[in-house]
């Protein structure tokens, strides 16, 4: 790991830590449901962000938000444009940061042990033959060779 590889963790692990803290701060200065609601959305976005993975939380984040918009701005809801915007950017800007850290701080075991899992498999795996190890070619191959000398009118061939 490089030096700045560090530096960017934990500057999005400040960030993260920061941001809600902000959020929370501009929110005690407007109504108790606008206070309410923006904790509920932090709590969902951290959670979100520790249990699912980046693609999921990219797929959340675009669909929440989406839907959110449609209903704060297009929809009938009295709220001043300032209260809509905070209750709009916490939950994808948190959900993001956590699964940053997430990804890079934090190392579960339960899914570690998943990922090196899909490593072996990876590495057992040959892409090109779509074959797994050297037996599983060898009765593939001998499999074809059997076809071919069985039917010798076919004028079957194989590249090996």
């Amino acid at each position: 790991m490089t030096r700045k590889y560090f530096k960017l963790a934990g500057l999005a692990y400040l960030a993260s830590v920061t941001f809600p803290i902000l959020l929370l701060w501009l929110a005690r200065l407007y109504p108790a449901n606008v206070f309410n609601g923006l904790v509920m959305i932090l709590i969902l976005a951290i959670l979100t962000g520790l249990i699912f993975s980046r693609v999921d939380v990219t797929w959340l984040i675009l669909i929440l938000t989406t839907i959110g918009a449609g209903f704060l701005l297009l929809g009938y809801v009295v709220m001043p444009v300032k209260e809509k915007f905070l209750l709009l950017i916490a939950y994808p800007i948190e959900a993001s940061l956590v699964t940053v850290i997430r990804q890079h701080i934090i190392r579960w075991s339960f899914f570690t042990n998943r990922n090196d899992e899909i490593r072996h498999y990876n590495s057992l795996y040959d892409r090109r033959l779509k074959l797994r190890t050297f037996d599983s070619a060898e009765k593939f191959y001998q499999n074809e060779l059997h076809k071919i000398e069985q039917h010798p009118e076919l004028d079957l061939w194989s590249n090996v």
